[in-house]
């Protein structure tokens, strides 16, 4: 069996390879979760963004246009902001 040990506060623990598992897919499972929401997130700033541009009398081209660089925006900034996130939470 694979066993790592800790020690907290002068007592040590064993922690099994079948915990760690569980931890890790936990995470993994956490994190779909989250690019699922910011994908929608984006998906909804695009949409809104194109919605408004053509309210304002924009084309339809430069309306889906406005709307892609508004969900690319969004996209690059919320995914720089989750893996700061993610590596920052790292010991």
């Amino acid at each position: 069996m694979n066993t790592g040990t800790a020690k907290v506060t002068g007592v040590t623990t064993i922690r099994s390879a079948r915990e760690e598992d569980m931890t890790s897919s936990i995470h993994l499972m956490f994190l779909a979760l989250l690019l699922a929401v910011i994908t929608l997130f984006c998906t909804l700033v695009g949409a809104a963004a194109g919605l408004l541009a053509r309210i304002d009398g924009a084309t339809y081209a430069t309306a889906l246009l406005r709307g892609a660089v508004a969900f690319a925006g969004s996209a690059t900034l919320s995914l720089a902001l989750l893996t700061f996130a993610v590596t920052a939470g790292r010991p």
